[in-house]
């Protein structure tokens, strides 16, 4: 089961944990569409940005996940890594690189 994580730091500090368990068909839609509007031939970082922001807003359909609580509640450095972290869970995509190696 498809499982979409997103810990945004409120305005007191405190780290708040959104979570979607269910992740619909509708959501692999937007994905897509959102990669497209990522991957357009004239998109910049900006595009990019705003198409993974407005993807998490319509997928957690929380008041509390929000443009402003994500642009607020993450840090620069976070910033395209949880959002991306988003869109990779809902294609499914596993962002961590396999190894062969055993421990």
């Amino acid at each position: 089961m498809a499982k979409v994580r997103l810990e945004l730091e409120n305005k007191k500090g405190e780290k708040m944990v959104h979570e979607k368990t269910k992740i619909k068909g509708r959501a692999v839609r937007k994905a897509i569409q959102c990669s497209r509007k990522m991957y357009a031939k004239d998109a910049d970082m900006g595009t990019q940005l705003d198409a993974l922001i407005e993807l998490a807003v319509e997928v957690f359909n929380d008041p509390k996940v929000n443009e402003d609580s994500i642009l607020d509640g993450l840090e620069s450095d976070q910033l395209f890594d949880a959002l991306n972290k988003v869109y990779m869970d809902i294609l499914g995509i596993d962002g961590e690189p396999a190894t062969d190696e055993k421990k």
